[in-house]
Order: structure tokens, then C-alpha cells, then sequence
């Protein structure tokens, strides 16, 4: 399965399991009205810590700048 995996995605299956609980913890924070420590919960990390350390790492924001602003736009 690792062969398979990194084959079609050029990483490990941590690695894209975790791209994948990031990218739906992005969607909840945009799309819901969850507090970042459900989001975590949901998406399977433990602590909201973990969550914003690893979004800022991987994707280069904090969970706030996924969430849709006053005005009603959300981040591009």
C-alpha cells in the first residue's frame, strides 16, 4: 500500500492521510460555526495546538484566516 500510495500521491500515507484531516478541518473553519478545538477533535488530533501548528506548517495559515471575515469573504 505505501508503494501505491506514494506513487500516486509522491508521499507517505501519513503524510497524505494528513493532508486530507487538514483539508477538512479547512472546510469545517470555513463552512461552520466550530470552535478550532472541535475542529481538531473532528478531524482527529487531540488539541487544538497541534491542529494550528500543523496548518500553519502545511498550508501557511492559522485556522482564523480560513475562517469567512465580517464582510462575509472568505479567504482565496
Amino acid at each position: 500500500m505505501a508503494r501505491r500510495v506514494k506513487a500516486a500521491t509522491g508521499g507517505s500515507p501519513s503524510a497524505f492521510i494528513q493532508l486530507v484531516q487538514l483539508n477538512r478541518a479547512r472546510q469545517l473553519l470555513e463552512n461552520s460555526r466550530l470552535s478550532v478545538a472541535q475542529v481538531a477533535v473532528q478531524v482527529g488530533y487531540g488539541d487544538a495546538t497541534a491542529l494550528r501548528r500543523l496548518m500553519r506548517k502545511v498550508m501557511g495559515a492559522t485556522p482564523r484566516q480560513f475562517r469567512p471575515s465580517i464582510g462575509g469573504k472568505s479567504r482565496s
